[in-house]
């Protein structure tokens, strides 16, 4: 080691300490993973690093802020990067308006599929969602907004600059009130209301004047703290004077190098500080409503649980572990100080409507569907089992709870669950849209190994046959015809009473029907009457 390192040595030591306990918790992130399980020290973790970040986004938010205002070319360059945002974003929701409507599609052993490629477009749940969104907008706002469903498993919600918010079937189908709805809605609005997208663009196109000011600041800072340690390191090991004001030298190089190091390190994740801002709105909104301000924390400890049962729930920001634990200890917070204002609504929070136990066992039945076809058997099960208990007389419900036992199921008792739920299925399809029931019932009889029942399983057979050929003569002849929302008629139509409902076919479509050879085959069309299956002619033979 020549002299110069041997000068350096014991102050980068001194200086790596120094720089350590100084660096804000950003550099130690993954310290104290020894208590990573320990849910309550991972919230006040987080919770510290929730307050730390926020002072960090506040300054470097008015250092933007003030260059937006004083900086005519800045100003020019944030106003073009968010007029790029909104084309982008009114794009995005063109995108998603005008994708094709989804449409009952065929996959297997005559499983029904809805592929919904754009908005879930189910008009009784969407509409009562945004009828929610609408109650809670200030009614001084000068700004629109949109709440609209998207069809997917995975929980999450997204705010668009336009004012259109998007929320997951995924998300929805986890809340237990409309409480909770109204705050993942008043959360989502608060973006718009507090200009984060625009807030945005300065903070994006700030970043390098603000890392630059700074960074300089704490080279600086590093150039006095490395020489003062040198002088101190070269005094005690009782240098000479030259050899001491050496060790100074070296000392403030190399904090001058820790201290640039230091400054380029930094980064602030202000996506996270804006979440938490829009909490804070979305609170003060909710006090306002006639909603318990205590299902909030509810609302983050279910989505924690959700995520310990299948990681995949937590995918998008806002299951993320580390974010919940944040943000049920936030709102906690913010409940303990407000208890003067909570306890002066006591007595005045709203029942649950039925409304939303209608809706969302609509909802909780379709992305049970979808999770059990994206393999999220433990959402799948729960959503199926919450639209089966409030929709006792839903086939489709009914029917996947089947598929998802019968799939999952370890015991002879789940398997039996799957059995009564495929008879289910069959006992409310008046439509016979869920056809594949038989199927399974069939095979659970088969696996009775019991001969007396072969007059009963060829019944099934011939059932799901018979539903099969006319559900695929009707797509084959109306395919263009009937509207990709027929289940959703049907929906409807229950709800009021009427379970036997069928579209009438026009006189004018006839020949048509013709010409693809289903008249011929049969005179009456499928679709104004039921077809009672044809009764087999011979057992099935073990």
């Amino acid at each position: 080691m020549n002299k110069s390192l041997r000068s350096i040595a014991p102050i980068a030591i001194l200086l790596v300490a120094v720089s350590v306990s100084a660096v804000p918790a950003q550099a130690q992130k993954n310290a104290g993973g020894q208590a990573k399980n320990d849910d309550a020290k991972l919230r006040e973790k987080e919770k510290a690093r929730s307050e730390r970040d926020a002072r960090r986004y506040e300054k470097f938010k008015t250092f933007s802020v003030n260059l937006y205002q004083t900086d005519l070319e800045f100003h020019d360059d944030v106003d073009d990067h968010f007029d790029q945002v909104q084309r982008e974003h009114s794009a995005q929701a063109f995108d998603k308006n005008v994708a094709p409507p989804a449409r009952p599609t065929l996959v297997h052993d005559g499983d029904r599929l809805r592929l919904q490629t754009g908005l879930y477009d189910n008009k009784m749940v969407s509409d009562y969602v945004n009828r929610v969104g609408q109650r809670l907008v200030p009614a001084d706002s000068d700004k629109l907004y949109a709440f609209r469903l998207v069809a997917h498993p995975i929980p999450f919600a997204e705010t668009l600059s336009t004012g259109t918010i998007y929320v997951s079937t995924g998300l929805l189908s986890l809340l237990d009130n409309e409480a909770q709805l109204a705050y993942v809605l008043a959360h989502e609005m608060a973006h718009v209301q507090l200009d984060h997208w625009k807030l945005k663009s300065m903070l994006t196109l700030a970043r390098d004047d603000f890392d630059q000011k700074n960074g300089t600041k704490r080279k600086l800072i590093g150039l006095g703290l490395g020489a003062a340690l040198g002088v101190a390191a070269g005094s005690a090991a009782g240098a000479n004077p030259s050899t001491v004001a050496e060790w100074g030298v070296a000392g403030a190089t190399l904090g001058f190098a820790i201290g640039g190091a230091w400054g380029s390190a930094l980064s602030l994740d202000w996506d996270t500080v804006q979440e938490n801002e829009a909490d804070a709105a979305a609170f003060k909104v909710f006090l306002n409503q006639p909603y318990d301000v205590h299902e909030i924390p509810k609302l983050y400890a279910t989505l924690q649980r959700s995520v310990k049962q299948d990681q995949r729930v937590g995918l998008a920001f806002i299951g993320n572990r580390r974010r919940t634990a944040e943000r049920l200890a936030n709102a906690e917070d913010m409940i303990g100080q407000m208890k003067a204002e909570i306890a002066a609504k006591q007595g005045q929070f709203a029942a649950m409507p039925p409304d939303f136990v209608r809706v969302m066992s609509t909802l909780r039945r379709d992305n049970g569907i979808l999770s059990f076809y994206h393999d999220m058997f433990q959402l799948a099960k729960s959503n199926l089992e919450y639209a089966r208990t409030n929709r006792p007389n839903d086939p489709a419900a009914h029917y996947y709870y089947g598929k998802v036992m019968k799939l999952v199921g370890r015991t002879d008792d789940d398997r039996k669950l799957a059995d009564e739920a495929f008879q289910k299925a069959i006992q409310f399809d008046h439509r016979e849209r869920n056809y594949g029931a038989h199927f399974y019932r069939a095979l659970a009889l088969i696996d009775q190994k019991n001969a007396g029942l072969n007059t009963e399983i060829a019944k099934e057979l011939q059932a799901y046959l018979m539903a099969s050929m006319r559900f695929a003569s009707e797509e084959a002849s109306l395919a263009n015809a009937l509207p990709g929302n027929l289940d959703d008629l049907y929906d409807y139509l229950t709800e009021v009473g009427d379970v036997k409902w069928r579209p009438i076919v026009p006189d004018s479509m006839k020949p048509a029907m013709m010409q693809v050879g289903t008249e011929t085959q049969r005179p009456e069309s499928p679709l104004n009457r039921t077809v009672t299956a044809a009764k087999p002619t011979a057992p099935v033979k073990k």
